[in-house]
């Protein structure tokens, strides 16, 4: 038998959370806010721990080539345009933080506790310094990131919550916070300008699907943060499925079954289509999540 290193519980076999006192079964409470503390203070390593969808650097690399070309080309006009947009992005997120801050439930050690104690361990396993999370009343399956650079704030529905089991909480968790790791955030701010001044001319449509392209990537590589801050691929896959159908979902899906479904379009244009939006297929990310938990078992499991 084991035991939980921070209430004791005993247990045949450590699965990573603790269902009675929602911590890291292996790591100590103590060591854990001590490591946060740290990472306060210290610029987050993108690259520990690793992970990053193919792709997804090249992708971003192109779509800030085709922004810089679009403010050169268009000059003076397209700069201020670029900035006044840019001002008009960092303003609105700010009001959206305040917003949040009055407007609904921030989980702390007093209200969501056990969510709070999920999101310091997702921090702790992504080495970042835990950022302000909050509840919003909503009965959409959802969660979401704002930010710029290190600031930023995480949102969950009330309906994600409260179906959610803990191991699936963690995995939405760490999937906003890859995306706070990886500077998603920053660079939808910073690109967001760029593709917003191309909307009247004809290269528009080109500039979103290669900024659509990033974007798919980036939500493949929080994926694999999200894997790594649960470290449970059934949850993980678990909790696409009810992002994606509802909160029952999972009880009417049979999951070989969309491993195994080749659908009636190739590879090729699915991907294509794929990427005229800014989200993966939701097959897809389970597919990539499940490859991506074979190749890298000791960040996503206990042995």
């Amino acid at each position: 038998m084991r035991y939980c290193v921070n209430c004791g519980k005993e247990y045949r076999k450590l699965s990573g959370i603790c269902p009675n006192c929602y911590s890291d079964q292996v790591v100590l409470k103590e060591a854990i806010e001590a490591e946060l503390l740290k990472n306060k203070i210290t610029v987050s390593d993108q690259n520990n721990p690793k992970f990053g969808f193919p792709g997804e650097k090249g992708a971003l690399i192109l779509s800030i080539l085709l922004s810089a070309a679009l403010a050169g080309l268009l000059g003076a006009i397209s700069f201020g345009l670029f900035f006044g947009i840019l001002v008009f992005n960092l303003v609105y997120l700010k009001i959206r933080h305040v917003s949040s801050q009055n407007n609904m439930i921030r989980i702390s050690e007093n209200s969501f506790k056990n969510i709070f104690h999920l999101a310091k361990v997702a921090a702790f396993r992504l080495k970042l310094p835990l950022p302000e999370l909050f509840i919003v009343d909503d009965p959409k399956v959802n969660a979401f990131t704002m930010g710029f650079y290190r600031y930023g704030f995480i949102v969950i529905s009330s309906s994600l919550a409260s179906s959610f089991n803990p191991t699936q909480l963690m995995f939405v968790i760490g999937h906003e916070l890859g995306h706070i790791k990886r500077y998603h955030t920053t660079w939808l701010n910073l690109l967001g300008p760029g593709k917003a001044g191309s909307a009247k001319f004809f290269f528009a449509p080109v500039l979103k699907v290669i900024f659509n392209v990033w974007s798919v990537k980036a939500e493949y590589t929080a994926d694999q943060a999200g894997l790594i801050a649960c470290r449970n691929i059934d949850d993980a896959v678990s909790s696409l499925l009810k992002i994606a159908g509802g909160p029952e979902i999972e009880k009417e899906v049979d999951i070989k079954k969309i491993f195994n479904h080749q659908g009636e379009v190739s590879e090729i244009l699915s991907g294509f289509v794929e990427y005229l939006g800014s989200h993966p297929f939701i097959n897809n990310r389970i597919k990539q999540l499940m490859v991506f938990s074979l190749k890298c078992e000791k960040a996503t499991g206990y042995n």
